[in-house]
């Protein structure tokens, strides 16, 4: 039987304009495809955006960023509490964005393409998350997308796991680092924002730990460099070159970005048949 979803907590709510912009300019560089894909059931896929704070300014950024790009997107801004829910239809509407009352996923199943879920499962006990993953994933279509992670609070630093839905269930495709260098740059910026199950101790956060004290040590010898952006590319050449599972396409670092990809994550954050898998 599949793990049941935890029960939604009231959680304080702080979104704000531009929050998540980091996750942006990746899913425009790497996730294009899925955004834009329409043949079958994708015509009709949504994308839904968990969690909309006291305020729903980030989930009616996205709709609106999303339909410059590819005018076809839809957009559903899921929480569990109804005023939040009411406030979002009354103050943020907008083409192609809907709301409804959900804790982790649509009140009725619905195809979709994309599930964001940023500042969200912090507050959560590790042991719950896993479960919450399965949930928020139920409806992905075969190929979809969730990212579940967190920012500070202006969205300058951000990191986030990537999760693919498969025939098996979800596949842990990386982790994805970030940041605008508005607060320079050094890899322990990170260590705050780590999802929660990697901030758990022992366990399946160890290997993560692990690898921020080596980009520290490859960072190391980067801060005579003038620029924060140019030392961040020059330790993610450092760690490439070392061995390390990082993705040194100079885009992605043009755009503040980090992808690591090492198996230990595979292992670690994998999930066989999510809650709700037939």
């Amino acid at each position: 039987m599949a793990p049941q979803p935890p029960a939604s907590r009231s959680l304080p709510g702080r979104s704000r304009p531009g929050r998540l912009r980091l996750l942006d300019g990746y899913l425009e560089l790497r996730e294009a495809s899925l955004l834009a894909r329409q043949d079958g059931s994708w015509a009709g896929a949504a994308c839904a955006d968990v969690g909309l704070g006291e305020r729903a300014h980030t989930t009616a950024e996205w709709a609106a960023w999303l339909r410059t790009r590819w005018p076809h997107s839809r957009v559903l801004g899921l929480d569990s509490e109804a005023w939040r829910v009411q406030a979002a239809r009354s103050e943020h509407g907008g083409p192609g964005l809907r709301y409804a009352q959900g804790s982790f996923a649509p009140p009725v199943p619905e195809p979709l393409r994309v599930v964001r879920a940023l500042n969200l499962l912090r507050g959560y006990p590790e042991a719950e998350v896993a479960a919450a993953w399965g949930a928020m994933a139920r409806d992905l279509l075969p190929g979809g997308l969730l990212v579940e992670g967190g920012t500070d609070q202006p969205g300058s630093v951000m990191v986030a796991h990537l999760l693919r839905r498969s025939s098996a269930g979800l596949e842990h495709e990386g982790l994805l680092f970030a940041t605008d260098s508005s607060r320079g740059f050094a890899p322990a910026m990170f260590r705050g924002m780590l999802p929660r199950r990697v901030r758990a101790r022992g366990g399946p956060g160890e290997p993560v730990r692990a690898f921020l004290d080596r980009w520290v040590g490859a960072w190391e010898p980067t801060r005579q460099l003038d620029e924060p952006a140019s030392m961040m590319a020059a330790s993610v050449d450092a760690l490439a070159q070392a061995g390390e599972a990082v993705d040194p396409d100079p885009a992605l670092l043009e755009r503040g970005v980090v992808l690591w990809r090492a198996p230990a994550l595979r292992g670690a954050f994998s999930l066989a048949h999510p809650a709700g898998s037939p």
